[in-house]
């Protein structure tokens, strides 16, 4: 049995007759009688709530009195009293949770079978009843499904692949690995929160890092019918990379930047030095001087497949609109190299970044399919085919090395 179905099983098949703390005159109730009625349930199982090793067993002969066994380890421990017969096991023997220790009775008065519970932590008694509660809301709480097996081992297996994962013996307060045992589910549950928050405050800093580098491109600067998009300061003098078709045949285009990059204004215009409509790639360059832009630097590394990514641009006009996803596939599409992801990708998004948890660019945000059987499939252009284009740019002396 597991945690949750040993919770259940005394949380729901007991009912409380004695509670944690009454006052008996000469001694204090330090913790709970879980009562069985009748004695037709005489000898129910008695499951152990938590791993440890059997620290001590004898007769009480005080109160109830009866049987027990102490299970535990250095600071904490649980007593089950009233057990039907003295167990069998030795002193010291391991014992695992879900494991069966013994059977209700009560061999020291007539009080009829129940058990009695008691839970200490760092030597000092807590209510069990409550105790057993407030885990079981636990486990049915954030972390309920960490009894799919499924989840289970690609949480372990994720938790070692980012060095999260240290095994199941812990020493000074740290988990230290060792590969031929087994990892708990606790430990489990507190890797993969860790995992969460190390990878959410990663993107902050992600997002931090890219957002000034991404404008909004706007081809209706010599006309008011065209259309707007996305681009990407990739040089610090300010030249910026975008898509083709976010340009289309415009010779200047209008720039907005929710972050004042140009000399401390929103907007500025650019003047489009080159294009490659095969590629769908275009270089704009802002019109001014003395200026110094963030800029991304081009990834050097080939993305993974389900490596994390975050796609930023403008969709539908919304600047610094920012979405996560990860790399689904490398694929040839129409004579390009694209970077396929389930980021989302917009009207607007185009042009803009899709980056990598480094802050390097990995890809132009280029299209998206869209068709009514079709759910998260973006594309976005690879910095392999960016890195020729700017590379001609610079052979042609349009781009500064």
């Amino acid at each position: 049995m597991n945690l949750k179905q040993v919770l259940k099983y005394y949380l729901t098949q007991f009912s409380v007759s004695a509670t944690f703390g009454e006052d008996r005159g000469t001694y204090i109730h330090r913790g709970v009688d879980l009562n069985q009625p009748g004695y037709e349930d005489f000898g129910k199982p008695i499951y152990s709530l938590t791993n440890g090793y059997l620290k001590r067993k004898g007769f009480d002969a005080g109160g109830g009195g009866g049987n027990f066994i102490v299970v535990g380890d250095s600071d904490n421990e649980t007593k089950y009293l009233h057990m039907k017969e003295s167990t069998k096991l030795a002193q010291g023997s391991k014992i695992f949770l879900g494991d069966v220790i013994g059977y209700i009775g009560n061999t020291g008065a007539s009080t009829g079978p129940h058990l009695h519970l008691e839970r200490w932590i760092a030597n000092k008694p807590i209510d069990p009843y409550e105790w057993m509660k407030k885990r079981l809301k636990e486990l049915s709480g954030m972390f309920k499904d960490v009894y799919n097996k499924a989840w289970y081992a690609k949480g372990i297996e994720e938790a070692v692949k980012y060095g999260l994962m240290a095994g199941k013996r812990i020493e000074d307060g740290q988990i230290v690995f060792e590969p031929n045992t087994n990892v708990t589910r606790a430990e489990l549950a507190v890797v993969v929160s860790r995992l969460y928050k190390a990878t959410n405050e990663d993107f902050v800093e992600v997002i931090n890092n890219i957002l000034p580098a991404v404008v909004q491109v706007n081809n209706n600067y010599e006309t008011e019918t065209g259309g707007l998009g996305s681009g990407v300061i990739i040089h610090k003098d300010g030249y910026i990379l975008t898509n083709a078709h976010v340009v289309g045949e415009s010779s200047y285009v209008g720039l907005v930047s929710m972050d004042k990059v140009f000399d401390g204004q929103e907007s500025s215009v650019g003047l489009v030095l080159a294009k490659n409509v095969a590629k769908d790639l275009a270089l704009v360059k802002v019109q001014s001087e003395g200026v110094k832009y963030p800029a991304l630097p081009l990834a050097i590394k080939e993305p993974t497949i389900s490596e994390k990514v975050i796609a930023i641009g403008s969709p539908l006009g919304f600047t610094r609109s920012v979405s996560e996803g990860i790399v689904s596939a490398v694929r040839p599409f129409s004579d390009k190299k694209l970077i396929q992801t389930d980021a989302e990708i917009n009207p607007g998004n185009s042009g803009g970044a899709l980056v990598n948890l480094q802050s390097e660019l990995i890809g132009i945000n280029s299209m998206k399919i869209v068709r009514e059987d079709v759910e998260g499939l973006g594309f976005a252009i690879h910095f392999d085919e960016v890195r020729t284009f700017l590379d001609n740019q610079i052979e042609k002396g349009i781009l500064p090395k």
